[in-house]
């Protein structure tokens, strides 16, 4: 996963954004290499608000704030989808899984999300957090990637 968060510290660097972050577009060589991939949605600019197209992730990876068209940080929409393939890999199942757009925004606000009894005993508290940093539905409070590769958590 840190490699995952250099690469988008990265491009957030060069004031770009991915927009289509997914488990999909995660690549791993053999040699253990992350790679990201899709390209396609980038956005630069990142210090502007701006209006986010929905990209074609699923719509449980996006952050409430494109689900919602408000204008945003799209680099702080990445680090949501972030924790979304975070917590997927912890717990092999996705976050949210609402019947509609209205219901996963509802989901998403309220942190309607849970670690499966089975990994609660296997992951650490640091851990635990770390998903609720990442899945942050206020975009005040979301951290950026500079942040949060200063976690000693992150970084050990």
């Amino acid at each position: 996963f840190l490699q995952m968060l250099s690469a988008i510290k990265f491009l957030h660097d060069h004031r770009v954004s991915h927009g289509n972050l997914c488990c999909k577009s995660i690549l791993i060589s053999r040699d253990g290499i992350v790679k990201i991939s899709a390209l396609s949605y980038l956005t630069s600019n990142h210090d502007r608000k701006l209006k986010i197209v929905k990209s074609s992730v699923p719509s449980y990876y996006l952050a409430p704030e494109v689900l919602l068209s408000t204008p945003c940080n799209p680099c702080n929409a990445d680090i949501f989808s972030l924790g979304v393939i975070l917590f997927i890999m912890i717990n092999n199942k996705i976050p949210f899984t609402p019947s509609n757009t209205t219901q996963l925004i509802d989901d998403q606000k309220n942190r309607r999300y849970h670690t499966r009894n089975s990994m609660l005993h296997k992951i650490s508290i640091e851990c635990q957090v770390f998903l609720d940093v990442l899945l942050e539905p206020d975009t005040t409070l979301r951290w950026p990637v500079d942040k949060i590769l200063n976690l000693k958590w992150i970084t050990s």
